[in-house]
């Protein structure tokens, strides 16, 4: 069995970052999360610099506030087992790449990026770099070998069937 503090050695993770960014996750995700479903108006002021943001539909504005605060939930576990854990700095970064990609870019081509925008841009792309600080890529990326794999993982048998390791 491998144990976590092999992989922080030998992959260099860097574990008071990734801790830090959970932590950061969790109040930020917190915060925004209950503000914009319980005062999405005063969320709307606070992300728009004041009255900038346009009326916002309820239910999209609604499952934004729902998924930081879930991801600030999922952010609290993360603290105690950081490694489990990182797929939550994963969708981080990738939505916010798509959104830059998708959103942001071109309307700015267009020359049509709202001014309220700007803080949001610019909280994305400072969440951008943590992510890409903490993440330990490396670890992500490698290949597990049947014994590293945790109970509740499958290994392949000599006769090519998949049985569950229990």
């Amino acid at each position: 069995m491998v144990l976590m503090s092999d992989h922080v050695k030998e992959y260099g993770i860097k574990l008071r970052r990734i801790r830090n960014l959970y932590l950061a996750t969790a109040i930020v995700g917190s915060i925004t999360g209950l503000m914009i479903l319980l005062t999405p108006s005063l969320a709307g002021k606070f992300l728009g610099f004041p009255e900038q943001l346009p009326e916002t539909d309820p239910v999209v504005f609604g499952l934004v506030g729902a998924f930081w605060l879930g991801a600030a939930a999922m952010a609290l576990f993360g603290l105690r087992a950081p490694l489990q854990f990182l797929p939550i700095f994963l969708l981080q970064l990738v939505y916010k790449c798509v959104w830059f990609s998708l959103v942001f870019a071109p309307l700015v081509v267009r020359g049509e990026f709202p001014t309220y925008g700007i803080i949001i841009a610019a909280g994305n792309a400072l969440w951008i770099l943590l992510d890409v600080r903490a993440i330990p890529f490396r670890y992500l990326l490698r290949h597990e070998t049947v014994d590293e794999m945790q109970p509740g993982g499958s290994q392949v048998l000599a006769a090519g069937t998949v049985q569950p390791i229990l």
